[in-house]
């Protein structure tokens, strides 16, 4: 049983078919189907991330990035049917109205968003006045950039790199990891965070920046020559397509972990 929870495949249609049967559930007792389907995504956006393997996941980004592209195809096709019913049936007055909710609804927003990134800043280095909250400060302009565009990406991995680095001697301990192992991670785990930091600054010709390109490049092109390699052998009929399809997979796996790195940062 517990091997058939693991199994990717599984979990992926556990979590593919729980909103569809929350729905459902809900209807039975005549309930909102719309409003457990709701509850349903916010348990699952809870949960999911402690409880779901690395497998899983990335079984799920090769499935749901196509199933949202053709499902916001769908809806824009909609939309684009219902729209000029719904224009032909608007006056001039409704129109510009719509307008101006809309265009206020989004200002309002992002004075919220600012107000919020501004005053939590200040209020916390009011109550936490320990060095490492201090390592911790962005600048005005990358908040500023924030404000905008919301909480990205660079942000939150920053916050879990900086954290990693903190607990590294204490996991390092338990798993009675040597000194050189530990000294070694460590230095790899601060040289990606300065290039987190110096990204989410917009700091693009920081050395880190400069430094983390380089080391991509050069890794991009060896996995590049790495496969022409085992295609070549694969010719020479020195390896058979069965090795050349388990080695081309490992080569993916390290060029798409490679440029995913890059597309969070």
């Amino acid at each position: 049983m517990n091997r058939r929870l693991n199994d990717p495949l599984l979990g992926n249609l556990v979590m593919l078919l729980a909103p569809f049967t929350a729905c459902l559930l809900a209807e039975l007792i005549h309930a909102s189907g719309v409003l457990a389907v709701v509850v349903s995504g916010l348990i699952m956006a809870q949960v999911a991330p402690s409880l779901i393997r690395a497998e899983h996941r990335r079984q799920a980004l090769a499935f749901w990035p196509l199933a949202t592209f053709i499902i916001n195809g769908a809806l824009f096709i909609l939309v684009g049917v219902e729209l000029q019913y719904a224009f032909r049936h608007l006056s001039h007055a409704d129109l510009r109205d719509a307008l101006i909710a809309v265009g206020v609804v989004s200002v309002v927003l992002v004075l919220v968003r600012f107000a919020f990134l501004f005053s939590s800043a200040y209020l916390i280095r009011l109550i936490d006045r320990r060095p490492q909250q201090r390592l911790r400060r962005i600048s005005h302009r990358a908040r500023t950039v924030s404000g905008f565009a919301g909480f990205r990406g660079a942000v939150s991995l920053a916050v879990a790199t900086e954290e990693a680095v903190e607990a590294l001697p204490e996991l390092a301990a338990e798993l009675g990891t040597t000194a050189k192992v530990t000294e070694w991670l460590r230095q790899e785990y601060e040289a990606h965070l300065a290039t987190v930091r110096a990204k989410g600054d917009g700091a693009d010709e920081d050395p880190a920046l400069l430094h983390n390109r380089h080391y991509t490049e050069l890794r991009l092109a060896l996995i590049a020559h790495k496969r022409a390699t085992v295609v070549r052998l694969r010719d020479e009929q020195r390896i058979d397509d069965t090795v050349l399809r388990r080695l081309q997979t490992a080569l993916d796996y390290e060029e798409v972990r490679l440029a995913g790195r890059e597309q969070v940062e």
